[in-house]
């Protein structure tokens, strides 16, 4: 030999693997391509369905708010109301100060007639 020696063969050397070709099918590359798909369609229906679950839960938030107005304006309303009843009650108690009722007094004009 020419003074050329080979090196000995490492114990902690990474092995170098050979150069896989390709061993997925047509088939295969169609089957993960399909799963992609699915999988992307998923991610959607899912951000669909937190978007609509958001607005859902806007909606309601809404509705508890026009449902507590609302609810507010009737017992305004009442109130309103109850007021007017009390000043009718005082309007024919000052109008009628015997406790003659309406009903009489028309009663007796429609006998004269």
């Amino acid at each position: 030999m020419l003074g050329y020696k080979i090196p000995p063969k490492q114990k902690n050397s990474i092995p170098i693997k050979p150069l896989e070709i390709s061993t997925l099918t047509h088939e295969d590359e169609e089957l993960q391509h399909d799963i992609s798909k699915l999988q992307d369609q998923v991610q959607q229906i899912s951000l669909s369905q937190r978007a609509t679950k958001d607005e859902l839960k806007g909606d309601m938030d809404v509705l508890k708010w026009g449902m507590d107005g609302l609810k507010s304006d009737m017992n305004g309303l009442k109130a309103y109301i109850e007021g007017l009843n009390e000043g009718l009650t005082k309007l024919l108690q000052e109008m009628f100060p015997n406790g003659e009722k309406v009903f009489h007094e028309t009663h007796e004009e429609n006998k004269g007639m």
